[in-house]
């Protein structure tokens, strides 16, 4: 599988290998949890779309995620 990434209001962002059934808030996890001026209620997802276009939505922690897909974390 390609990796996941978590960028943005994370202890330690950067790419992480993804895991099948792999949702939000264990991405964020694995990227050292949300520190301190991190939104923990929703993030983004960054992910390709079936015309090969990125595509960002808002979902909540327990969204699952796909191989490739960029999480953000918002202040």
């Amino acid at each position: 599988y390609r990796p996941v990434f978590v960028l943005g209001q994370v202890e330690r962002g950067g790419q992480f290998p993804y895991p099948p059934g792999m949702t939000a808030l264990s991405a964020v996890a694995v990227a050292g949890g949300f520190n301190y001026r991190a939104v923990r209620d929703y993030v983004s997802v960054t992910r390709l779309g079936e015309d090969g276009r990125p595509r960002e939505f808002r979902a909540n922690r327990q969204t699952l995620l796909m191989p490739g897909d960029v999480v953000t974390v918002y202040e």
